[in-house]
């Protein structure tokens, strides 16, 4: 039974079952405690994943790309260059909307957009300037970079 509600807490998790597939199961469990050991077991694994995750060691290993903060949006980079483990050139990567954002209401400057929505391709340009970045103590480029295995670009229309 306890593999069972592992299984369907998973499925609700990724979103494979709805809020009332998972209530109807939960009816059909005589001992309430062990959904209750279940569900805790597993918030307690994403919670150790999540702190591995956000760890200064995990996110500052050198990959493949990097990405630029700058208030609520992205910028990608891809690592050109390994000089050491704490000195790395990148280049700025170009990106192509593929799906804008939807408008959701007339306001403010523009509108109010649904930022999730949007998708952005994000292309390798050899003619964009590389450019060097060190590891510090708040991190990649003083805290502003962070390494990813993926690319990505982010521009919040709501700014």
């Amino acid at each position: 039974m306890k593999a069972q509600i592992l299984e369907q807490l998973k499925k609700l998790h990724k979103g494979e079952i709805s809020a009332e597939v998972w209530y109807d199961f939960t009816k059909t469990v005589e001992d309430k405690n062990l959904i209750k050991e279940c569900s805790n077991y597993l918030f307690d694994i994403e919670r150790r994943l999540k702190s591995i995750r956000n760890s200064f060691a995990y996110c500052t290993r050198i990959r493949k790309y990097c990405n630029y903060r700058i208030g609520t949006d992205v910028l990608p980079f891809e690592v050109v260059k390994v000089i050491s483990d704490k000195v790395v050139e990148i280049r700025e990567m170009d990106a192509e909307n593929v799906k804008p954002p939807v408008l959701l209401s007339l306001g403010g400057f523009a509108g109010v957009h649904d930022n999730y929505t949007q998708e952005w391709k994000c292309i390798p340009n050899e003619n964009n300037p590389v450019i060097r970045i060190r590891l510090s103590s708040k991190g990649w480029g003083r805290g502003y970079y962070r390494m990813t295995d993926t690319p990505k670009y982010f521009y919040d229309y709501n700014f």
